[in-house]
């Protein structure tokens, strides 16, 4: 009668060693519950002095130029988005908190079309094609494009045709 003599440690040894893998759920991050009165960075898309003056905080938010930024309270947002109001919705200023965009993503979608436009090359574009990518802007950003414009003629870097 042959004995067979196990091995344990050389065969763990060789092995393979088959782990079976369950993906964590990836846990949705839960939305950011702001309050009344938190700052919210707003960056102004008008040219030249925007001025709004608040109904809920009672306070005048102003914003010296084009890309200039200013801090709203979170409870004047609201209160624009309920009247759809052109401010938010022309838009004259965009808001800069991601966290708030991503419980609003109309103004994300509408920001994103705003963000991909370069206004120094669209001057660039001949006549036609500056005509369409104009069609396609947001109306309070076509007073912006034409403020711009008259600044560039005044100035001598626009031809006035």
């Amino acid at each position: 009668m042959a004995t067979r003599t196990k091995n344990t440690e050389a065969e763990n040894l060789n092995e393979e060693v088959v782990q079976e893998v369950t993906p964590t759920p990836v846990k949705k991050k839960a939305p950011r519950k702001f309050e009344q009165s938190d700052p919210i960075l707003c960056r102004s898309v008008t040219y030249g002095e925007l001025l709004y003056p608040a109904k809920k905080s009672q306070l005048l938010y102003s914003w010296a130029n084009y890309v200039d930024t200013t801090e709203v309270e979170y409870q004047d947002l609201p209160a624009l988005r309920s009247t759809r109001s052109a401010y938010l919705n022309a838009p004259y200023f965009i808001i800069e908190d991601e966290d708030l965009l991503e419980q609003w993503p109309e103004f994300k979608k509408l920001y994103e079309k705003i963000a991909a436009v370069d206004i120094d090359k669209m001057f660039d574009l001949p006549l036609n094609k500056f005509k369409a990518a104009l069609h396609n802007l947001p109306v309070g950003f076509k007073d912006s494009i034409k403020n711009i414009a008259s600044a560039k003629i005044l100035d001598g870097s626009l031809d006035s045709i």
